[in-house]
């Protein structure tokens, strides 16, 4: 018994975890429900802790980054019979403010176990966030626009996730960048919108509030952005900005609010 007991602690492979999603696609705010499957080896053995970790992989100036967002234990001591199978509920709450999937951004759980006080990653499984409704009724707008989302848009600036399009049809002449970002608000969404006119190298920047009424309306949701995209091109002094949208996220007036601070601090580990 002593032989296989050391033989157990330094053989992971005789018991086995594995985290199965009831799903693979979801959106914001969504919970994403499953179990934790643990299956007995050949003898009897102590599981001390199992670890789920939300990572997060970004690509930044083709470099790539991982991050640990987000960590779900199980601390309870338990055993594992010789072939044995466990079964343990998971579920985890997708924040309301958070990042889409996109090329640069990647979503995966990993999961850990500890056998006889070694730790050993057993499981990785990726998943995707989709944008919410809302969100996506937005992005259908830009595009009966004529406008094309970029191969690199959806990177994360600091604590902000952008969307950059191009024209491709009606705004050629006009627009060379579209870049948008924005916040969930009880009775609507905030939208920042960046525009790069073609004839000057002077960014245009918006804030724009569009209530939930608006939001439920693809046609009028439409309207309501092609209206203030001639607006800010007709008017361009009103909202010529110095600095780009990035950058204002770095400054106070992108601090003031606390979802985005937790992202942040979630991102860069202050």
């Amino acid at each position: 018994m002593i032989f296989q007991a050391l033989m157990a602690k330094f053989n992971p492979d005789e018991a086995k975890v594995d985290l199965v999603f009831n799903q693979k696609n979801y959106t914001l705010g969504d919970t994403v429900n499953g179990k934790l499957i643990i299956q007995g080896g050949s003898i009897k053995q102590q599981i001390n802790q199992v670890i789920v970790d939300f990572m997060v992989d970004l690509e930044v100036n083709y470099k790539l980054y991982s991050k640990k967002l987000y960590t779900l234990s199980i601390n309870e001591t338990f055993y594992i019979q010789p072939t044995e199978k466990k079964e343990l509920p998971f579920a985890f709450d997708i924040p309301r403010h958070f990042f889409i999937t996109g090329y640069n951004i990647a979503f995966y759980f990993v999961t850990h176990f500890d056998i006889a006080g070694t730790t050993y990653q057993v499981d990785e499984n990726p998943f995707v966030i989709h944008p919410p409704k809302p969100l996506q009724l937005i992005l259908n707008s830009f595009y009966q626009l004529g406008f094309q989302e970029k191969h690199d848009s959806r990177s994360i600036q600091g604590e902000i996730q952008t969307f950059t399009f191009f024209p491709a049809e009606n705004y050629m002449h006009q627009i060379k960048i579209l870049t948008f970002t924005f916040l969930y608000k009880p009775l609507g969404i905030q939208l920042w919108i960046e525009l790069e006119p073609s004839s000057s190298g002077h960014r245009l920047l918006k804030e724009v509030w569009l209530e939930n009424k608006i939001l439920q309306d693809q046609t009028q949701l439409m309207l309501t952005l092609q209206k203030i995209l001639m607006e800010m091109m007709l008017n361009p002094s009103l909202y010529l900005d110095t600095i780009s949208l990035e950058q204002y996220f770095l400054s106070d007036g992108g601090k003031s609010d606390s979802d985005f601070r937790e992202l942040e601090e979630r991102l860069t580990g202050s």
